[in-house]
């Protein structure tokens, strides 16, 4: 069957002759020069990578200069060396060399060793607590010498033969001992109502008796003992206490808002002293009066009864003690072992604290 195309041409419906293969080549090479395509790749299949940013252009070197050796500013920074800091300070400051190095030197020697000032502010730190200490213990020594030398003026009240006390007084008295007890008393009373004396200061009044020479036949006046001044003031002390007293012993009186009497005995027995002091409860107030306070020997009681006055229990200054009050309930009259060796007799309640303070400071107690 035939047909026209628009030509008006016949054709037939055979298919096209096919054209030769230099021209379709040419064609080929014709179009790869006109549109340049991706070059080909192994890995198909694969997303294709970003296209890298080209390269930045590299700058021009530049001459080298006569400071070769002083690093570049660039990305990496070198590491700077002594070498570098001499030269530097060598361009700034127009020091030589050598000047440089002994510089850099001097700061390495100060950056070595910086112990120095830290162990010199220790040391002054401790010398200054050092020497304060070493001040107050000259000016402690000083006082306590001067201390003692008083003590030792005061205590023997310038007549040695009166020995040591056993407490320590600011003022010493000899009191000779009469041949009546009753005007011994009296006497005693009336030192104690003459006053004038430093509060809170202890006089004693050392009983002294008469004796004679056996060589010289010269009448001596010496210190009584305990004994000798009991049996002068007719106290009926039981015999038991009597063999446990020392020779020597203390009477004074501490100065308060009284006069008030202290008696203070050395002991040889605690067990037969303190076993005669009950004893002597009985007429101890009556036998030291006048010159302690005397108190009636009968008091009422609570039911409103006349009973005898005696001693009771009590402690005073952490130390057993019996005492013997008025009717108000005030105590007038103590006694107190502080020490086995020791026995206190007093009025005052100010006395005895007073009296254990200065035993503790003669290391007596």
């Amino acid at each position: 069957m035939e047909e026209k195309d628009p030509a008006g041409t016949t054709r037939d419906n055979e298919a096209p002759k096919p054209r030769p293969l230099t021209d379709v080549q040419a064609d080929i090479a014709k179009i790869l020069n006109d549109a340049k395509l991706p070059e080909r790749r192994t890995d198909v299949g694969l997303p294709s990578p970003k296209p890298q940013p080209s390269a930045p252009p590299t700058p021009p070197p530049t001459p080298p200069s006569k400071d070769d050796d002083v690093p570049q500013e660039g990305p990496v920074v070198p590491v700077r060396t002594l070498r570098h800091d001499l030269q530097a300070v060598v361009k700034d400051t127009k020091l030589s060399l050598v000047q440089a190095a002994a510089l850099e030197e001097e700061k390495r020697a100060h950056r070595e060793a910086p112990l120095a000032p830290v162990q010199t502010d220790r040391v002054r730190h401790y010398t200054k607590p050092i020497a304060l200490a070493l001040l107050f213990t000259a000016l402690g020594i000083l006082l306590l010498g001067t201390v003692a030398f008083i003590v030792s003026e005061q205590t023997v009240g310038g007549n040695p033969q009166y020995g040591t006390n056993l407490i320590f007084s600011e003022q010493v008295a000899a009191f000779p001992l009469l041949e009546n007890p009753q005007d011994i008393k009296r006497s005693l009373a009336a030192a104690r109502a003459s006053g004038g004396l430093t509060l809170g200061s202890i006089t004693r009044l050392v009983p002294t008796t008469s004796d004679t020479d056996p060589e010289t036949g010269a009448i001596i006046e010496r210190e009584a003992t305990a004994r000798e001044f009991l049996t002068a003031l007719d106290i009926r002390v039981p015999e038991e206490l009597v063999r446990t007293l020392a020779d020597d012993f203390f009477f004074g009186f501490h100065t308060v808002d009284e006069q008030a009497p202290l008696l203070v005995f050395r002991i040889t027995s605690y067990e037969r002293a303190f076993g005669g002091m009950l004893v002597w409860e009985k007429t101890l107030n009556a036998d030291l009066s006048p010159f302690f306070t005397g108190l009636s020997p009968l008091i009422k009681n609570s039911e409103g009864l006349v009973v005898e006055r005696t001693f009771s229990d009590s402690v005073m200054q952490n130390f057993d003690t019996r005492v013997l009050k008025d009717d108000a309930g005030v105590t007038q009259l103590y006694y107190s072992f502080p020490t086995r060796s020791l026995l206190i007799i007093a009025e005052s309640q100010y006395s005895f604290p007073e009296v254990l303070s200065r035993l503790r400071a003669e290391r007596k107690l």
